[in-house]
């Protein structure tokens, strides 16, 4: 196994939401599917964070400001492109939501409404305090990770706005798949406390995939060859540069 997988001042974020993950579910007293929720809750964190970066870059980075804006309005390069994340992102969110308040939401007492308020069903989730003690560790990790990572260093001057863009998606496509499978167990089966313990594991796991993905060449490049030798996109020359920016 590479050394990358283990845990180190690079990964560290990673190893610590896993390990608050399962404290808070075996001592702290966290319902399961809390678990489910809490992830649903560190996409929309993300996309907030997300959208600070979009505004450092518009505002200040030297690579948007050395990119001509397009009059064309079938290219967004410009600032328009921040608002229009901004409801492009949160309708997958209310979509996701919508999904998971349907199925998971029916192990949670006391949930007041369908799956389709979601704001209504957001605000009793934030009125509990096992929600509140898992929003704020999840929060304050991926506020840290982005002030170390991003904000510090100047990341902001590297990228544009259309480069930028999609990165959050990633993380869109890695929830449904975490979200569904653990809905899979609540909804048909017995097994709460096994569904957020696989949840957990299955989240830190992918994790850490993705940044060994990002900072590991040689994993990177196995990814590379997979994608680009096997089926149909063996014809797309797929550069370093262009993981490095997905997985910002």
């Amino acid at each position: 196994m590479h050394t990358i997988y283990f845990p180190s001042s690079r990964n560290l974020f990673i190893w610590l939401n896993m390990l608050m993950m399962l404290v808070g579910l075996f001592f702290l007293g966290w319902r399961p599917v809390i678990i489910v929720f809490a992830y649903v809750f560190e996409t929309i964190i993300i996309g907030i964070i997300h959208l600070f970066k979009l505004w450092m870059v518009y505002r200040y980075g030297q690579a948007q400001r050395n990119t001509p804006v397009s009059k064309d309005p079938r290219q967004m390069n410009g600032w328009g492109i921040i608002p229009f994340f901004l409801v492009h992102y949160f309708f997958f969110i209310f979509v996701q939501s919508v999904f998971i308040f349907s199925t998971v939401g029916k192990g949670l007492p006391g949930l007041p409404s369908d799956g389709f308020n979601v704001l209504a069903n957001y605000r009793f989730l934030l009125s509990q305090t096992d929600m509140q003690l898992a929003f704020a560790s999840i929060a304050i990790a991926n506020l840290a990770y982005s002030i170390r990572n991003f904000f510090i260093p100047q990341r902001y001057h590297v990228y544009t706005l259309t480069g930028l863009f999609m990165q959050p998606y990633i993380r869109i496509f890695v929830q449904q798949l975490v979200a569904i499978l653990a809905g899979f167990f609540f909804f048909f089966a017995d097994g709460a406390m096994v569904a957020a313990v696989l949840l957990i594991f299955t989240r830190f796991a992918l994790d850490l995939y993705l940044f060994a993905v990002k900072y590991n060449p040689l994993v990177q490049q196995k990814l590379i060859n997979r994608i680009t030798q096997d089926g149909k996109l063996k014809n797309i020359r797929i550069s370093p540069q262009q993981i490095d920016l997905l997985l910002e």
